[in-house]
């Protein structure tokens, strides 16, 4: 079964329990056909797509199959903090570097097979180098580090509804193209 890391940019103000619930995160999963189910062990499930009924697209929300472990980690482990024009303030860079050795550590912990890095400042860390969203959203990028080998990197923009990247016709199709390759990861091609 695949172990799957979701690494934010920070923990929202107030944790209720499950990490990026008033972003668009778990309906994107949803558009691909994963539902998350929290837990103890946060999963990850398949769920089988229904049939043509009366002209009409059903979705079957029935699960299939759970196909992975999740974890939610953050590059930082404390909410920043409120911008004055509205939103979070994202982690500093002496923030980010302080809280780097336990994020390492959980990483070399929970051994995953695939890291989801949410936003830019993310997916930056995961890659360790400055990006354009456009120029890594929809693809995947091999990691050995942490003492691991073989992990697979999928950059995702972040899921506030402060992001407009998302709203542009052509990073939609970026989205879907990352949404796509978590899929076929995790051993669904269709």
């Amino acid at each position: 079964m695949k172990r799957i890391l979701f690494i934010g940019q920070a923990p929202p103000e107030r944790m209720d329990g499950v990490p990026f619930k008033t972003t668009g995160l778990f309906r994107w999963l949803s558009s691909v056909g994963l539902e998350y189910e929290p837990r103890t062990d946060f999963k990850l499930f398949h769920n089988q797509e229904g049939v043509f009924v009366d002209g009409k697209h059903e979705i079957s929300k029935k699960k299939t199959a759970v196909v992975a472990i999740v974890k939610f980690a953050a590059l930082i482990d404390f909410f920043p903090g409120h911008a004055k024009s509205g939103g979070h303030l994202p982690p500093t860079e002496s923030q980010i570097v302080a809280a780097r050795p336990a994020l390492r550590k959980l990483v070399s912990q929970f051994k995953p097979n695939i890291i989801v890095a949410v936003g830019k400042l993310s997916i930056q860390e995961a890659l360790g180098r400055e990006v354009a969203l456009s120029d890594v959203v929809g693809k995947k990028f091999a990691m050995s580090s942490h003492g691991l080998s073989d992990v697979v990197v999928i950059p995702f923009p972040h899921p506030s509804g402060a992001s407009t990247w998302v709203h542009m016709s052509q990073n939609k199709l970026l989205l879907k193209s990352a949404l796509q390759l978590l899929r076929s990861e995790i051993g669904f091609t269709s």
